[in-house]
């Protein structure tokens, strides 16, 4: 088995004619893409495309891609549009907890990247595991 996991992935929404499906794709390696119903399955294909992909660029004596480093410098700021509800809601929960609308909308990101992040890192390694 290559050592596929490095390669960043990403997952798509997908509106089809049977309903909503997930492409899920790797940016460094053109070609190695997964579909499937729910983005479990697209994962899941899109590694055994990887994986047949990187073999037969080394069968055929093709440079295997590297994974790509962060290539995007990124300031730290971000603009946000949100209903006005939601706006007005956040603003009581801020002033509830005594912390600035910034201070709540990093924390609430920050939680939620995470839990997304350990949850794709999750499902990664069961993949490699299969």
């Amino acid at each position: 088995m290559l050592m596929n996991s490095n390669y960043r992935m990403m997952i798509s929404p997908i509106e089809t004619t049977s309903g909503m499906e997930y492409e899920a794709s790797f940016p460094d390696v053109p070609g190695a893409v997964g579909g499937g119903r729910t983005p479990e399955e697209a994962v899941k294909d899109a590694y055994a495309t990887l994986e047949a992909h990187l073999q037969y660029m080394k069968e055929d004596g093709e440079e295997i891609p590297q994974p790509s480093l962060m290539e995007e410098e990124y300031s730290g700021k971000l603009q946000l549009r949100i209903s006005k509800s939601l706006h007005k809601r956040a603003k009581q929960v801020a002033n509830w907890e005594g912390v600035s609308m910034n201070a709540l909308i990093n924390e609430a990101l920050t939680t939620r990247v995470t839990q997304l992040e350990d949850k794709k890192i999750e499902e990664a390694l069961k993949q490699e595991k299969r």
